[in-house]
């Protein structure tokens, strides 16, 4: 990954983020009702924002690679990451289901006429 000082930075920025989603979590599973209508008026557009901003990040480009993701060589080939690359297959992973969202919440589906 480099050099002593740029792994120090990436596990410190890597501990803050994993700080801020336990946070998150932790008043989903235990805060109040009070504290859970707070988080999601505040922390879900965030995290909404978050998701979009990678999922725009990671479009293809004209050669159908990510246009994100990086380069690796494999012997003597540099290799493109493909599209869908990992980020947008993971994201696709979890929210592929979006009625889900209102099954959870106890909604009814819009689309559904009975």
């Amino acid at each position: 990954m480099g050099s002593a000082a740029v792994r120090a930075a990436f596990d410190e920025l890597e501990d803050r983020l994993h700080e801020y989603l336990d946070n998150v979590e932790l008043i989903v599973r235990k805060g109040s009702d009070e504290s859970r209508l707070s988080l999601v008026a505040v922390e879900v557009p965030t995290l909404l924002a978050l998701a979009r901003a990678l999922i725009r990040e990671h479009r293809p480009d004209s050669a159908g690679h990510c246009a994100s993701c990086g380069h690796r060589w494999r012997r003597w080939w540099l290799i493109r990451e493909p599209w869908p690359c990992a980020v947008v297959r993971t994201a696709h992973q979890y929210m592929t289901n979006p009625d889900r969202v209102l099954a959870v919440c106890g909604m009814p589906d819009p689309t559904d006429d009975d």
